[in-house]
């Protein structure tokens, strides 16, 4: 893979915490995210997996790590989404466990349609179903992209009303345009 060794910078998600992207979501790499979200191409999936853990370091804290819970209607082979894959495989580089009882997504909203003041009207348990009793250990959020930040800091809100450390993100891909969102509480470290 031909592509400028560009991980982008952690970004702040909520009060300490961070989002770290293996790539920029532009050039080749964008093309590989495409074909492996929408056309479910494992073999451009696979590369950029396997090429996206050794851009990321190990995450600083001893956590379990979710995956962001996929539209039903966006899962890969098997039922899995990307998140879902990333969580196993790097799970399994970095020696830490997954979860993906913890919480689920409500499918009947598509956040993607309401626009910016649509979402910031939504507090996590408008877009979140979670389970009664969930494990207190520390979390790292998994997600395919970031693109404004409000899934990942919607989801880490909900998580730490109930008593969970969220201790931040990885992300496969952040986009180019990610700048992070005033009205969303979201945005780049100096």
């Amino acid at each position: 893979m031909h592509e400028s060794r560009f991980s982008p910078s952690p970004v702040s998600l909520v009060s300490d915490l961070w989002i770290q992207g293996a790539f920029s979501h532009q050039g080749v790499v964008r093309s590989l995210f495409t074909r492996a979200k929408f056309y479910a191409d494992q073999r451009a999936l696979k590369l950029l997996l396997d090429h996206g853990i050794s851009r990321l370091g190990i995450p600083g804290e001893k956590a379990v790590l979710l995956p962001v819970p996929p539209n039903k209607g966006r899962l890969l082979k098997r039922g899995q989404s990307m998140a879902d894959r990333m969580a196993v495989l790097w799970g399994r580089s970095w020696g830490l466990p997954c979860n993906f009882n913890a919480v689920s997504r409500k499918d009947n909203l598509e956040s993607k349609l309401m626009g910016r003041s649509g979402r910031v009207s939504l507090n996590s348990n408008d877009r979140w179903s979670f389970v009664e009793r969930l494990d207190k250990s520390p979390v790292v959020l998994v997600d395919d992209l970031a693109t404004t930040g409000w899934t990942l800091k919607t989801l880490a809100q909900g998580l730490e009303e109930r008593g969970v450390f969220v201790a931040g993100a990885v992300v496969l891909c952040v986009r180019e345009r990610f700048h992070g969102d005033p009205g969303m509480g979201v945005g780049h470290e100096a």
